[in-house]
């Protein structure tokens, strides 16, 4: 006599997916790889804002993303960026 198990198949692709996305951070740690999510114009623009920016500053970006934040910086309101 033989037994039959059935597996719903949104468990099966539930189960697949996460062991997609463990094997994909894993990944990512064995690599020493960072994500680069970029802030949008809207934040950075906030930021300087909510900091009370002016020319007399001098903003040290201690980051290391695409420059966009000390651009913005100097380009807007005239700040010093190192």
């Amino acid at each position: 006599m033989r037994s039959s198990v059935t597996v719903p198949i949104a468990a099966t692709i539930a189960t697949a997916l996460i062991l997609a996305v463990l094997a994909y951070f894993f990944a990512l740690l064995v690599t020493n790889e960072a994500v680069f999510i970029p802030l949008s114009k809207k934040t950075i623009d906030d930021m300087l804002k909510m900091a009370d920016a002016n020319p007399d500053d001098v903003l040290f970006d201690l980051g290391s993303g695409d420059g966009r934040v000390v651009i913005a910086a100097a380009k807007k309101y005239g700040l010093r960026a190192v």
